[in-house]
């Protein structure tokens, strides 16, 4: 599991984890993750995404 703050490579963008969030309508954690050459842009990713 990563911690807030921390650099990662999704798809082709290194991101930064801004936020790790609860969805209870999914009950499923989910990564708030932000490009650092895009800064509008928001991606969440599940917690148990295997990509």
């Amino acid at each position: 599991m990563f911690k807030l703050n921390e650099y990662v490579v999704y798809k082709k963008d290194v991101c930064i984890v801004k936020e790790i969030k609860k969805n209870y309508f999914h009950n499923k954690d989910y990564y708030i993750l932000e490009p650092i050459n895009d800064k509008t842009l928001k991606i969440n990713i599940p917690t148990d995404n295997k990509d």
